[in-house]
């Protein structure tokens, strides 16, 4: 296997990943979590909250995070 067929096999991997958490973990507010969960993958350890929903992947504004955590439901199944 070639290098490029390994990094599509990654891909694929992280696609999957990401489908399977935005349709099976999250049940309300599902594209502002899902922003959240990508906002904690790129930006690592934060200070604050602000500083994750400053994310350039978070594309909402601050409040909405806030009322996504408030509002936002996972199934713990």
């Amino acid at each position: 296997m070639n290098s490029q067929e390994i990094a599509q096999e990654h891909l694929n991997s992280i696609i999957e990943f990401h489908q399977a958490v935005y349709h099976n973990g999250f049940k309300a507010r599902l594209d502002v979590m899902f922003e959240l969960l990508d906002a904690l993958l790129v930006e690592g350890p934060v200070d604050s909250f602000t500083m994750l929903s400053n994310s350039p992947v978070f594309s909402r504004r601050w409040h909405s995070a806030y009322s996504a955590l408030e509002d936002g439901r996972l199934d713990s199944t």
